[in-house]
């Protein structure tokens, strides 16, 4: 989306901006508080290979502390009992594969795949590029954006804000 100024014009990639925000957020409560949850009125019934059962059974703790509580269901099927309150929006079937194929991957760089896991979090969870957001939306993200610690990249490293100069718009105008 695009903001007004008075220099000139602000261009906000509103998924690179929201990303920073979630993952800034989710990072404190990971490293702080402990990740606020949320519980599934419907737990979902996942079905495992036998070495992704493994990696939950090896890693059932850590899992926790992202905030997935799964349930053994029999077999190599598990149950989703919670999920990260500040993903709410996200599939739990498409976060937890995505966390175990991670895990699997990333047991010599554990502290590297916890990053890698809350900025894969964060990004599923943004808002999306072309989605359609309300003015008090886009003020919420720019707001949290401000409030964060490194608002000019999301965790990828990709810009958030663009800022046009009015010089620059006359230049590119040859107004001046």
């Amino acid at each position: 989306f695009v903001a007004e100024t008075l220099g000139g014009l602000y261009y906000i990639d509103q998924h690179a901006a929201h990303e920073r925000v979630l993952y800034e957020r989710f990072m404190k409560q990971y490293m702080d508080t402990g990740v606020e949850i949320q519980k599934l009125l419907r737990s979902e019934v996942l079905e495992f290979s036998p070495s992704e059962k493994l990696v939950i059974q090896e890693n059932k703790e850590m899992l926790e502390k992202f905030g997935f509580i799964l349930e053994e269901f029999g077999g190599n099927a598990y149950l989703v009992k919670t999920i990260p309150l500040l993903f709410g929006k996200v599939q739990p079937k498409e976060i937890i594969y995505e966390v175990l194929s991670l895990l699997k991957e990333g047991k010599q760089k554990l502290s590297e795949t916890k990053e890698e896991i809350v900025t894969r979090m964060a990004c599923r969870a943004s808002v999306m590029a072309g989605d359609v957001l309300t003015i008090q939306e886009m003020e919420k993200i720019l707001k949290e954006l401000s409030q964060t610690e490194l608002p000019y990249t999301c965790p990828h490293g990709r810009p958030t804000i663009l800022k046009i100069t009015v010089d620059e718009l006359e230049r590119k105008f040859k107004r001046k």
